[in-house]
């Protein structure tokens, strides 16, 4: 029975397949570099810069971005090809920058007078991801994940709001 759960989970490992982006000068790993496709869905570079390009099922093009370097713009079936991404250090020259502070009384009179123009009166969607996780005694317990979707009428009207779970799983 230990050779089935084995070979299964070597075989499933066999299929998993991460690309990794680096800092082209210094060759470390690019911690939370966003890469996106053309509808701007995406994801991000985790602590050791790697990522998954199942995620990209649908796309053509595929665009890495990073405060602190040059976009870079792969073509999806070139990115298969390549394990490792390369960005380039790109630095701004910041003006001189003066910071004014304000008491807490006029922050709080700035935003009670913006009450009126930061209530959405129009209808929207929200598209949102939610992640849980259980531990127990150091182990993974449970696992849950969900995409969703919530409609709001807007000018605040509770029974204008609807939510939606378009894709849900526990482990």
């Amino acid at each position: 029975m230990k050779k089935i759960y084995f070979i299964v989970f070597f075989l499933g490992s066999i299929h998993l397949h991460s690309q990794i982006v680096l800092d082209s000068m210094t060759r470390e790993p690019i911690q939370f570099a966003h890469i996106t496709d053309e509808k701007g869905q995406g994801t991000t570079t985790n602590e050791v810069g790697k990522f998954s390009i199942d995620y990209f099922v649908e796309s053509n093009n595929i665009e890495f971005s990073h405060l602190a370097y040059r976009k870079k713009n792969i073509k999806k079936n070139n990115l298969s090809k390549k394990d490792t991404i390369w960005l380039s250090p790109y630095i701004i020259s910041l003006e001189e920058v003066f910071v004014r502070g304000e008491t807490a009384k006029d922050i709080i009179i700035k935003a009670i007078k913006s009450i009126p123009q930061n209530i959405i009166s129009n209808p929207f969607n929200l598209y949102g991801f939610y992640r849980e996780s259980v531990q127990e005694d150091g182990k993974g317990a449970m696992l849950t994940e969900v995409s969703f979707m919530t409609y709001n009428e807007g000018d605040n009207n509770p029974q204008g709001y609807q939510a939606e779970i378009i894709q849900g799983r526990r482990t």
